[in-house]
């Protein structure tokens, strides 16, 4: 089984920054709610999340808030929604999908608070 999933994972080094993750694997793996392809998602937008996850703003779209921090995460085409990467293997039950409207409406607050 190692063998296979090797295949479809760069093995030089993993860090938590990126997933690692073949791009044929990549090619192949379709949003669950969707089934638009997946992108990797900006380092921009994880650390936004992973910002609001620590402040215990942010859920999954069953609506259970997360407390752990992404490593990297996978879009769908229209970017609505997050599939998140733990330890380089993403998690793709779609009930943690994670619904990216939620950091604008934390940033419609925080502009609104500020005023």
């Amino acid at each position: 089984m190692l063998n296979i999933v090797s295949q479809f994972y760069d093995q030089p080094q993993f860090n938590n920054k990126s997933p690692m993750i073949h791009p044929q694997l990549l090619s192949i793996l379709r949003c669950p709610t969707t089934q638009s392809q997946l992108q990797i998602a900006d380092q921009a937008v994880i650390e936004s999340v992973n910002v609001a996850i620590a402040r215990g703003k942010m859920q999954s779209r069953v609506m259970e808030t997360l407390t752990r921090p992404l490593d990297s995460g996978l879009v769908n085409a229209d970017g609505s929604l997050l599939m998140p990467v733990y330890e380089n293997i993403p998690d793709m039950n779609p009930d943690d999908a994670i619904d990216l409207e939620q950091l604008e409406q934390l940033d419609q607050k925080t502009t609104e608070g500020s005023e």
